[in-house]
């Protein structure tokens, strides 16, 4: 059946690149038979093919990246599910140096490169960046840079040098 064929009756609907009508699971089933009991919670929600209803496939889907992570979390660092919940539940869902809650995201777990020993949970600016890429997990970097950072924020050298003006914006 090409759209042609049907003449007016093809009026509002979607075609696909062949020319062929695209035909919904209401059209194929009937509206009665498109849903069916959810697999997990028994609410008639599932749309076949779907054996869940989105509620519970939503649910399954974090569950099953909680469960990724933790397995990654004890793979990587060698702490059991318990001991990372307990380093969660000491930070409040914090980064221990900026004190931003995690939101969204997870807190990175921080350890040492050179020893593996884990020191805490971070959020990633801190752990990646900070850390990481500015301090290269080095104490003493860190303390000479902060310090210098705090000069560089209480006596800028541009107006010394260009004299007291305001940026465009």
């Amino acid at each position: 059946m090409r759209r042609s064929d049907l003449g007016v009756a093809a009026a509002g609907r979607l075609w696909c690149c062949w020319g062929l009508p695209v035909l919904c699971v209401w059209e194929v089933v009937g509206v009665a038979a498109a849903k069916r009991p959810c697999g997990q919670c028994g609410k008639p929600n599932a749309v076949p093919p779907a054996r869940l209803c989105p509620t519970c496939k939503r649910r399954n889907k974090k569950a099953s990246a909680e469960r990724a992570h933790l397995r990654r979390v004890a793979e990587t660092y060698g702490l059991s599910p318990d001991e990372y919940v307990a380093l969660v539940e000491w930070s409040g869902n914090r980064c221990y140096i900026c004190g931003r809650a995690g939101g969204g995201k997870r807190l990175a777990v921080d350890h040492d490169h050179r020893s593996g020993v884990v020191r805490g949970l971070l959020c990633v600016s801190c752990n990646h960046y900070l850390l990481g890429k500015v301090a290269h997990d080095n104490p003493d970097r860190l303390a000479e840079l902060a310090g210098r950072a705090v000069e560089y924020l209480r006596n800028p050298p541009a107006p010394s040098i260009l004299g007291s003006r305001k940026g465009s914006r």
